[in-house]
């Protein structure tokens, strides 16, 4: 009768280290994927700068020299404001990716602790129901062991003529 309780205590504990993992594994996912987003967008960051730097290169290459006109100059200065702003968009973006990364390697740590005692829970709770189903045994064998003395007694010499 005991039983019934600890096995059934015994598959909620199951049930919830299952579910416990599953999250678990669902933060690894996500730590890895926001990784992978942080370093694509440092990754198109670095491509950026390297493209601004090579477009006022071959400006400053072209005009060197030469006689430019001030549309043209403001032209460039504006060129590379806006290619300022798109680094700057690009700077916080990749502030904001790593935010996303560190809230989601708490999230992975706070998982893996669930998990884990999730885990230490069913390990205690598993060897509860083994040392219960031991007992048992031990109980149901210790009857068995009375029964036969009963019935040994019964086949003795004090009733003959029975169980022969």
């Amino acid at each position: 009768m005991a039983q019934m309780p600890l096995a059934t205590l015994l598959n909620l504990r199951r049930r919830r280290e299952q579910a416990a993992h599953a999250a678990f594994a669902n933060c690894r996912h996500q730590t890895r994927q926001a990784q992978a987003e942080l370093d694509a967008t440092i990754a198109e960051l670095a491509e950026h700068r390297r493209l601004c730097r090579e477009r006022e290169e071959r400006f400053r290459l072209k005009v060197t020299g030469r006689r430019v006109r001030s549309l043209t100059m403001e032209l460039f200065r504006l060129d590379l404001e806006s290619m300022q702003i798109q680094t700057e968009l690009l700077q916080n973006h990749v502030q904001s990716r790593r935010k996303h990364l560190a809230a989601a390697e708490q999230a992975l740590e706070a998982a893996r602790g669930s998990w884990q005692r999730s885990r230490l829970d069913l390990e205690r709770i598993d060897q509860l129901f083994h040392r219960e189903r031991l007992a048992d045994r031990r109980v149901r064998e210790r009857l068995a062991e009375d029964r036969i003395e009963e019935m040994a007694g019964f086949a003795s010499p004090q009733f003959p003529g029975q169980w022969r």
